[in-house]
């Protein structure tokens, strides 16, 4: 029986590792998307200093508005997430090291019960 649950907290630590790196995962993703609309409306911007009046206008507009428009919402949702991602990666943290100290116990108990049958097999 013993086994079985160290088999079960072997799993369960397991998918909190791939909850904590898909956590992560997304953080990132997030913070890439917002860099490249950056560099993008950068470049845009350069480009439209080619234009002059109702085309340089016309250019801001349709290109440059709407991912200026795109890159703020990604980072108020950056902004509005980055808490909540603290705060679940600090639970997972936590849960992590107090699993893992119980799977060691678990193990060395595991290691005493094995030991004591090899005794008492000799």
């Amino acid at each position: 029986m013993e086994k079985y649950i160290l088999d079960e907290l072997l799993k369960w630590e397991k998918n909190l590792i791939e909850k904590y790196k898909a956590i992560v995962k997304v953080e990132k993703e997030k913070e890439l998307e917002s860099c490249t609309l950056k560099k993008k409306i950068e470049i845009l911007k350069k480009a439209s200093e080619k234009f002059e009046g109702e085309r340089k206008k016309l250019f801001i507009r349709a290109e440059i508005n709407p991912l200026q428009e795109r890159e703020k919402q990604i980072e108020q949702k950056i902004i509005s997430t980055k808490g909540i991602y603290c705060e679940n990666k600090e639970e997972i943290e936590i849960t992590l090291e107090y699993l893992r100290k119980e799977i060691d116990n678990d193990d060395e108990s595991q290691q005493i019960i094995t030991d004591h049958k090899e005794i008492i097999l000799k």
